[in-house]
């Protein structure tokens, strides 16, 4: 990187446009290959300056757009690749790829939002359509994920179930992977998937004979987050760790922070402290590195929620408050939620209700679809409102609210979590309910190896048995 630097700058001093444009770009793709985000997008930078051609400024502007877009910084990745096609030729085929990147930046970043984006989808798929099926596949995807994100899950899986068709049918093995994972999150969502093992498995077959690391790490990640989903606690780890490993020998820094989120966020659940705190840091280092903010307000919840499950409140409200700010900056609805669930719930032990309340207010409405990783950011927050209003003196409604929840929820984490909860509000009105409740929990949360919530869990049971015993 430091060779290639000095070669740029060299003919940048000498104003060799030529040379410097080639050394700028050499260097910024050495900075890019040790993660070093910041240097590559100036380097980029400068090579627009020296670009001597349309097409070598539409080729800068649309790689500094994929960067600022794998480091999830989609509003400014958009601004680049705007900047990009004010440089392409009207009707080109590289024009239409630039506006599908574009469209899929604007609506990830939340500059364009549903349903105003719907006439844009529905012109992109149009025109992709009649530029041939290399170019519909992708805008299917684009589709797929923008209606996946803006909650609308029916359409995301007709999207997605359209891509799938047309990756198989062209032969598209990485299309194909990518297509398998929108279909089986949106059809997990919708609970019209009722096993999404089989599609993931797939896609971790396609990607693994194909040789697509990145893929195969993305996939890998996902079949370890339904494993958990799942319970199987054990299998989930050890797929967690295979996709840590292809992401790293795929280099593809923003896929290994995400699957280090995702392995950290199982072994923090399963008491596995000192392995978990190590991929909570590393991910932390590559968000700060590579310009991560998504990375960075998960690690950021991750430590909350360790500090409240193992009842050390004291170090709940810092990440909690960081994590909300960030949430809330940069649109993670799923993220804000699960921070805004932990302060509350740290306030009410605190006896401050009225600002817990404040803080359960503001919430965003909640989403059909939930956290990528976990799914109990709005268990959290069930527990949160149900544990104010007891506190407020309406235990009644509190258990009404989480038995809802209970009814609902879909995996074996969650459901303990509101079992704990009922346990806990309902200790002084109906022991007889809180021990089943706690017994119950109890059961599932040491199937699962969740050892920190199993503690709280067998001292929910002790005092619940205590306040049963003359019953």
């Amino acid at each position: 990187l430091e060779r290639a630097g000095a070669l740029a700058m060299h003919a940048v001093q000498g104003e060799l446009a030529p040379a410097a444009h080639h050394w700028l770009l050499h260097a910024a793709e050495r900075a890019k290959a040790v993660f070093a985000g910041a240097e590559a997008e100036r380097f980029l930078a400068q090579a627009a300056e020296f670009a001597t051609s349309a097409a070598e400024q539409r080729a800068v502007w649309e790689r500094i757009g994929d960067l600022r877009r794998a480091q999830t910084r989609f509003g400014a990745a958009a601004l680049a690749f705007h900047h990009a096609l004010g440089h392409t030729e009207s009707g080109s085929t590289a024009r239409l790829g630039l506006r599908i990147k574009l469209l899929d930046a604007s609506l990830r970043s939340g500059v364009l939002r549903l349903p105003d984006a719907d006439a844009a989808i529905a012109t992109l798929i149009e025109d992709a359509g009649e530029a041939g099926s290399a170019w519909l596949r992708d805008a299917l995807r684009v589709a797929a994920s923008a209606y996946l994100h803006a909650g609308d899950l029916a359409r995301a899986e007709e999207h997605a179930l359209r891509a799938l068709d047309a990756a198989r049918g062209a032969g598209d093995a990485a299309g194909l992977v990518r297509a398998l994972l929108l279909r089986t999150q949106a059809g997990t969502l919708r609970r019209t998937l009722p096993d999404a093992l089989p599609v993931l498995a797939e896609a971790v077959r396609v990607a693994a004979e194909s040789g697509l690391l990145r893929e195969l790490c993305d996939a890998q990640t996902e079949y370890a987050t339904e494993l958990c989903r799942q319970g199987r606690w054990t299998e989930a780890i050890t797929e967690g760790r295979q996709s840590l490993r292809h992401g790293e020998a795929a280099g593809a820094v923003g896929a290994v922070a995400v699957a280090r989120l995702n392995l950290a966020d199982l072994l923090l659940r399963s008491g596995k402290w000192e392995e978990a705190g190590e991929h909570l840091e590393n991910a932390w280092t590559l968000s700060e590195r590579f310009d991560f903010p998504h990375v960075r307000v998960d690690v950021l919840v991750n430590r909350a929620l360790l500090a409240w499950t193992r009842g050390d409140g004291a170090k709940v409200r810092e990440p909690a408050q960081c994590a909300l700010e960030q949430a809330t900056a940069h649109g993670m609805v799923a993220a804000e939620q699960a921070a805004r669930a932990l302060l509350a719930l740290t306030l009410i032990d605190e006896e401050a209700t009225e600002e817990a309340r404040r803080v359960l207010d503001a919430s965003p409405e909640p989403q059909e679809q939930h956290h990528p990783t976990w799914s109990d950011d709005h268990e959290l927050t069930v527990a949160a409102r149900a544990r104010l209003l007891a506190h407020q003196g309406d235990p009644a409604s509190a258990a009404g609210l989480l038995t809802a929840a209970l009814e609902e929820a879909a995996e074996p984490y969650a459901t303990a979590l509101l079992q704990l909860e009922l346990a806990h509000i309902l200790r002084d009105e109906d022991p007889a309910a809180a021990l089943r409740h706690a017994r119950n929990a109890s059961t599932i949360l040491a199937r699962l190896g969740a050892q920190p919530l199993l503690l709280r869990a067998q001292k929910l049971l002790t005092d619940a048995a205590d306040r049963c015993a003359p019953c």
